[in-house]
């Protein structure tokens, strides 16, 4: 079974909540990548997510931007990335996904990059810039694969057909903030902020949080 589903059934039939965080890989480097994956592992979080280091990360604030320059001049690349995860995989079944831009999906083509992820020991892929009325072959491909495809969408997202189909997706959607619950879907709030008490109110409604930066 993949390790996000098994994680999140665990959760749920527990009633706990998961918490999922989020680095830079490669910022300050592959190594330190490595570590710090196994030591929130070890601290108890639920599903580990990489950034894989792209140039023009459009989709990302200040601070996920300068993690992925410190990344790239690192020399971090996507396959050194999953060698990294398979690294991890020899000490650790914590589930990872990697967050990435559909150009480096395509640069190293995409059946090629979900079957290499898949033998590296990753569980999801979250692909910022993919639209899902784009995305047929790619949720064919993950499927395949047993990896779980996971969206980033907003509470103004519609629902299909104009928007996004919540039976898709397989492991958890991430919101910025909930507003509406599906009973099908695992959601999942997203944090800007630690002390955003906003958010950690929305969190009741969510069945994880997504940490991926901290402002003091």
């Amino acid at each position: 079974m993949n390790r996000i589903v098994e994680r999140f059934g665990g959760l749920k039939t527990k009633g706990q909540k998961g918490f999922i965080a989020y680095i830079g890989a490669g910022d300050p480097s592959l190594q330190a990548t490595l570590q710090i994956g196994l030591a929130l592992d070890k601290a108890g979080v639920d599903v580990l997510e990489l950034g894989v280091p792209f140039s023009d990360p459009l989709a990302d604030g200040l601070v996920n931007q300068l993690a992925a320059q410190r990344g790239l001049e690192s020399g971090t690349t996507p396959p050194k990335v999953l060698q990294t995860v398979a690294a991890i995989r020899k000490e650790s079944q914590i589930p990872i996904v990697l967050y990435i831009y559909f150009n480096l999906i395509h640069r190293h083509g995409l059946e090629r990059f979900i079957q290499d992820a898949q033998r590296a020991g990753v569980d999801g892929l979250l692909v910022l810039d993919l639209p899902p009325e784009e995305s047929a072959n790619y949720e064919v491909l993950m499927r395949e694969a047993g990896l779980c495809n996971i969206y980033l969408i907003a509470p103004t997202t519609p629902d299909s057909p104009s928007g996004i189909d919540r039976q898709t997706g397989r492991g958890f959607y991430l919101l910025r903030l909930t507003r509406r619950r599906d009973r099908h879907a695992t959601e999942g709030i997203g944090y800007h902020w630690a002390n955003d008490r906003k958010d950690t109110r929305a969190y009741r409604f969510a069945d994880c949080g997504w940490v991926w930066h901290f402002d003091a």
